[in-house]
């Protein structure tokens, strides 16, 4: 075989296979019109004609089958940007889906957000220390513990208490016929509490002041602040 007639051969295969690396771009427009129509309804479409027209020059240069250019996700982000401002481009969005199937042989599929984590109640220890108070020689009560009725701060009806002391801040949980309070904050008040209480099935009440609270609940609030908070 003639030097001539082996780089005919070689430039043919070459040719070959650049073709099949390569796909044809799809068609684009379906959803240049989509564009346009929603331009010319009044939607702020701009940053979505930036990435389309970023898209088509990446095109432009050949893509692999089953790949696409970064600016196909571009595209997507400006869309999804763009509806997120209230702006109507349903029908952009539909016909960017068919390009996408196009070249990457699959519809575009919104990512899940996140699960949010999983709220886990930490359990309330025993007192640290003794509080002044009454009950005890010196001053103090005897430490609650879970599910024991104690007469002390509240009177009867209250079914569990537990109180936790660390350095200068508290934490309460405390269970009053059905009504359960969660209280924290500091020990001398200098920061407002955290106050949440909750009662069946209605809606959970959070107050950072006394005084917010509604009366049916404040004075077992103030019993109960009053039982761990000193001057």
């Amino acid at each position: 075989m003639s030097l001539y007639r082996l780089l005919v051969v070689l430039g043919a295969a070459l040719v070959v296979c650049s073709t099949a690396a390569a796909q044809p771009a799809p068609d684009l427009s379906d959803l240049r019109d989509a564009i346009a129509a929603a331009d010319k309804k009044g939607e702020n479409v701009g940053a979505i004609r930036e990435a389309f027209a970023a898209l088509q020059k990446a095109l432009a240069k050949g893509v692999k089958p089953g790949e696409a250019p970064p600016e196909l996700q571009g595209l997507r982000d400006a869309v999804e940007m763009t509806a997120k401002k209230g702006e109507n481009v349903e029908l952009i969005g539909k016909e960017l889906g068919k390009v996408e199937k196009a070249l990457t042989g699959r519809e575009y599929e919104r990512p899940k957000p996140p699960e949010p984590p999983k709220m886990v109640e930490p359990e309330f220890q025993p007192p640290m220390r003794r509080f002044g108070g009454a009950g005890l020689p010196g001053g103090g009560f005897p430490p609650p513990r879970r599910g024991v009725g104690m007469v002390g701060p509240l009177g009867p009806g209250v079914s569990s208490t537990q109180i936790t002391i660390s350095g200068d801040n508290f934490a309460v949980k405390a269970r009053h016929n059905d009504v359960t309070y969660e209280i924290s904050g500091t020990v001398k008040g200098e920061d407002p509490p955290k106050i949440v209480i909750r009662d069946g099935e209605k809606k959970p009440i959070e107050a950072d002041d006394l005084k917010k609270v509604p009366e049916e609940y404040r004075p077992t609030v103030e019993k109960l602040l009053g039982s761990v908070r000193r001057p």
